[in-house]
């Protein structure tokens, strides 16, 4: 409200107009412009409320449930809100189904509390049809969940302006939630939610454009909305922007940028952002490089439950990056991560720990579980730590069948080793060139020693 506008009501709350005196009451109430004063809010108000304004009688009723400039009287507030209700406020009954939620000045009831609030949404009050939504959404205050009838009272309050519904709305459409996926209808939502300003739904918006979600895909546009969205405060847009200053997407690689936004992004509680930050300040990615303070970082993002970070935190114990080698911590973080996560990496790590006594006792039996997770999850040095395991009988019954299929396995998955294993198993005559049991010709079909790429 501008100060000409305030004038203008101001005249008419002095000529004895019911809205503007409780408008007056609002400024009052909220120190717009006028700056703070309870009692000439409640001034205001009792000239509105006198004629019969309802919102004012509401006004006074939040006054009092506030104890703001009066003693606080749910009781008297429950009073207010049900002139109000008289009068065919929704407002009024929106809020008196709160009293019935928390048991402000009437006894606790969910029942009478849910027929006060969707008689409000009923009577067409946003927040009550939202709050309706909500309860519908997540089966609370004695309502079963049902997410059509979330979805319904969602759309009314998106269709009478409500951002956040729009947002949600948005959400359901591209996540498949209770609905068909729509990424057409999603944008829509997210558009208009957008243009009220609702950070989540800017960021939204703007991830539709980066992966061409019922939009064209425009990773220009994508960085645009997530700078709208991150100059509000919302961290998952400022992470965004952090990876896409990282790897030049929508806009030009720039280290310094990433790590300004990584920083912020985890300043705002963004456990992936301060993950980040760690191989920033490891790398010298936009920051100087610091060992310690990756470390830091990395601790941080583990503690509170990042599974990668965990096992970053893992290769810095057993390698002494920014802290003192610690190889027990290193196996306690690679074996947390192996029991909590498909990671073949951590899994191989602790079957390697387990297999040589590093860290903890050596088990041969937990190696051997441990390479056969990590190969179940393809890592091809878990292949190759499993297959040596069979060819010699460690942990389990020699097999050298499977021992050759794993080394192929490793072999095709990146570990260049694996034909020089190949190699021996044939020429030793274990199995067939094939990896049949038996005695074969002594030449593998990957190929002579001679022939392997070097490193």
């Amino acid at each position: 409200m501008t100060e000409l506008e305030l004038n203008e009501r101001l005249t008419k709350a002095l000529s004895g107009d019911a809205w503007a005196q409780n408008e007056i009451g609002v400024c009052y109430h909220n120190g717009t412009i006028l700056g703070q004063n309870y009692e000439k809010a409640m001034e205001w108000y009792q000239r509105a409320q006198a004629q019969g304004e309802t919102f004012s009688m509401v006004n006074i009723g939040i006054l009092y449930a506030n104890g703001c400039g009066v003693e606080l009287n749910y009781s008297t507030a429950n009073s207010w809100f049900r002139k109000a209700i008289e009068n065919g406020s929704a407002f009024g009954m929106r809020l008196l189904a709160d009293s019935y939620f928390y048991g402000r000045g009437v006894p606790q009831s969910d029942e009478i509390g849910i027929r006060w609030l969707t008689e409000s949404a009923t009577h067409q009050d946003p927040c009550a049809e939202f709050f309706l939504a909500e309860k519908y959404e997540n089966g609370t205050n004695g309502l079963q969940k049902d997410l059509s009838k979330a979805i319904y009272w969602y759309e009314r309050a998106g269709n009478h302006g409500h951002e956040i519904a729009q947002y949600r709305l948005g959400c359901f459409y591209i996540r498949a939630t209770g609905v068909a996926f729509n990424p057409y209808t999603a944008v829509k939502w997210f558009k208009l939610s957008a243009e009220r300003e609702c950070k989540e739904a800017i960021y939204e918006l703007g991830y539709c454009y980066n992966v061409g979600n019922g939009v064209d895909h425009n990773p220009s546009e994508a960085v645009r909305l997530y700078k709208l969205s991150a100059e509000k405060g919302y961290n998952q847009a400022q992470y965004r922007l952090g990876l896409c200053y990282r790897d030049g997407y929508g806009v030009e690689k720039n280290p310094l940028e990433a790590f300004r936004y990584f920083k912020l992004a985890s300043q705002n509680g963004m456990n992936e952002a301060t993950l980040q930050l760690g191989f920033c300040c490891r790398d010298g990615f936009g920051t100087e490089k610091n060992a310690s303070v990756a470390f830091s970082h990395f601790k941080d993002s583990a503690l509170s439950g990042n599974i990668l970070a965990t096992r970053e935190l893992g290769y810095a114990y057993e390698c002494g990056l920014g802290i003192e080698i610690n190889y027990n911590n290193a196996f306690l973080c690679y074996k947390h991560v192996a029991d909590n996560s498909a990671d073949g990496w951590a899994q191989n790590a602790t079957g390697h720990f387990y297999e040589n006594g590093i860290g903890t006792s050596k088990n041969i039996e937990n190696a051997f579980k441990y390479y056969q997770l990590s190969s179940s999850n393809n890592w091809c040095w878990g292949h190759s730590n499993l297959a040596r395991l069979y060819e010699n009988g460690l942990g389990c019954e020699q097999n050298y069948k499977l021992a050759y299929e794993l080394y192929k396995k490793s072999f095709e998955g990146g570990n260049e080793n694996g034909i020089l294993d190949i190699n021996r198993l044939v020429k030793s005559g274990l199995v067939q060139d094939d990896g049949t049991s038996g005695a074969g010709n002594g030449t593998s079909s990957f190929g002579d020693n001679s022939t392997r790429p070097t490193k």
